[in-house]
């Protein structure tokens, strides 16, 4: 899969910020580069897709199971959810 055409949304973990924006894979590696930028790649694929192929490093929650782990996350760090095309990554940040 070409994460460079993908789009990838990024939240806020606090969680009184209820917009998100959309950042490009380009950006976000750059962003993954700083070490001063706290962000945490999060995958909300079904699992078989994540078999097929992954980014290294993310972390895996499937779509319908995000909001429970919500409180597992710190809100300083900012939160970038990704899928195949951006339709499920969209709903996780509404």
């Amino acid at each position: 899969m070409d994460y460079a055409k993908e789009r990838l949304l990024a939240l806020n973990a606090d969680l009184d910020i209820k917009l998100y924006q959309e950042i490009s894979a380009i950006e976000l590696q750059k962003q993954l580069a700083q070490s001063s930028v706290s962000l945490v790649l999060v995958d909300v694929r079904k699992p078989y897709e994540r078999e097929i192929c992954r980014i290294e490093g993310s972390r895996h929650i499937p779509m319908n199971v995000v909001v429970e782990h919500m409180n597992e996350f710190n809100p300083e760090q900012t939160l970038v959810f990704h899928c195949k095309v951006g339709g499920r990554s969209a709903k996780v940040c509404q």
